[in-house]
């Protein structure tokens, strides 16, 4: 089950709970407009409608486990991901030890269109 908390005076109360899918280590969530995007320590995202509480995925993110981090990016249906240093030593773009960002596209929600899984659709910003 995914929880959700609040704050209210100087407490943590619960504001609501949904099903998640089982047996799951959730690293990264991001939720925006009715639509939850949540990452596993595995690479797996799995997409979550807010509204009706269903679910879609997984889908295999490259790299599999190296994702440590996720968050709408404001412009659109844009997601940034944290990875590790080194993540990108394979495509020789950063230099090592250093953090790196990438941005990537999802489809509309319940789009046919999978979720990109494959590092050409995936664009590293810092």
């Amino acid at each position: 089950q995914l929880v959700a908390l609040h704050v209210a005076g100087d407490r943590w109360r619960i504001a609501g709970s949904i099903n998640a899918p089982a047996h799951r280590n959730w690293t990264a969530i991001a939720i925006a407009a009715g639509r939850a995007l949540l990452l596993d320590e595995v690479g797996l995202l799995y997409e979550l409608d807010t509204d009706s509480g269903r679910w879609r995925g997984p889908f295999q993110l490259f790299g599999g486990g190296i994702w440590r981090g996720l968050c709408v990016d404001g412009v659109g249906r844009g997601l940034l991901a944290l990875a590790p240093r080194g993540t990108s030593d394979n495509l020789h773009t950063s230099a090592p030890g250093q953090p790196e960002l990438w941005r990537f596209e999802v489809p509309a929600p319940w789009d046919p269109v999978p979720i990109p899984q494959t590092p050409e659709f995936f664009e590293q910003v810092f």
